[in-house]
């Protein structure tokens, strides 16, 4: 059996977005930009939450809010 060793190194990023509470902030590297992105879009309308991203690029971050 072939173990997906990107999705275990993604488990922390889904597990801070899914333990935020309404109006704290996380950063992720800005080379994980589609990947957050489609995270919060996705996850979040399962979790029934909403998340809103911005990309720093002098920080080279993607930050992320939890609005609701």
């Amino acid at each position: 059996m072939q173990t997906n060793t990107s999705q275990i190194q993604d488990i922390p990023a889904l597990t801070a977005l899914r333990n935020m509470e309404i109006g704290e902030t996380c950063s992720f590297p800005i080379e994980r930009t589609s990947y957050i992105r489609s995270l919060t879009s996705r996850f979040g309308l399962e979790w029934n939450k909403t998340f809103r991203t911005k990309t720093d690029r002098e920080l080279r971050i993607i930050k992320v809010a939890r609005t609701s």
